[in-house]
């Protein structure tokens, strides 16, 4: 009796490239899938993290009828005593705007502004918005329905949040554009022919 005993030593070649094309394929759509599902997360803890100063802006409006313009003011820690995994501090600017600045895991930097608009019967609502661009902007991709890009489109976009301290008297003499919806309300890009003058950052909208 002959026995046919064969070996089958393993995969070809041509089976491996198959298996890698195809590992391929997936990596390219699961890593960016992953990449934005880790953004958002970062963007969720941001607004979350500053639900107390919301709360504690609103306390202070109610009870004083006047508006805040700083952690100190409303009871608050300093803005980098507020860290979380991703946020680096949570700041309460000029007209109550709430600043919750974070870092994603790529490095880039991101904030989300929580605007409140106050009215007369001691109603406030809030809107939540992210710079058009520069350092803090962040991708439409990343952020919640709830959240909207806001900004100009022109110019540079100043996002510290120590220079949203300017009012609207200052900005119009100035020769600005007063938004009061966004975060940082004095835009100087509207109010010039020259597109590359932004907003208002400390030396008035004549600079560039």
């Amino acid at each position: 009796m002959i026995l046919d005993i064969r070996y089958n030593g393993g995969f070809t070649i041509i089976e491996l490239m198959i298996t890698v094309a195809i590992l391929g394929v997936l990596a390219a759509i699961a890593v960016p899938a992953y990449s934005n599902y880790v953004n958002k997360t970062a963007v969720s803890e941001a607004i979350q993290m500053a639900r107390p100063a919301q709360i504690s802006v609103a306390d202070y409006f109610l009870s004083t009828s006047t508006i805040p313009s700083s952690n100190s003011q409303v009871g608050l820690n300093s803005a980098g005593s507020y860290i979380g995994r991703y946020v680096t501090g949570v700041q309460v600017n000029a007209n109550g705007v709430i600043s919750s600045w974070l870092v994603f895991p790529n490095g880039e930097s991101g904030v989300i502004n929580l605007t409140p608009t106050f009215s007369e019967s001691q109603t406030i609502t809030w809107s939540c918005t992210t710079p058009s661009s520069g350092s803090g902007a962040i991708p439409s991709s990343s952020l919640p329905s709830t959240c909207s890009v806001k900004g100009p489109t022109l110019g540079p976009l100043i996002t510290d949040p120590d220079l949203v301290n300017w009012n609207e008297p200052d900005c119009l003499s100035s020769g600005g554009s007063w938004h009061p919806g966004w975060a940082w309300k004095c835009d100087c890009a509207t109010a010039h022919s020259q597109p590359v003058i932004g907003w208002r950052d400390g030396g008035g909208c004549s600079s560039s």
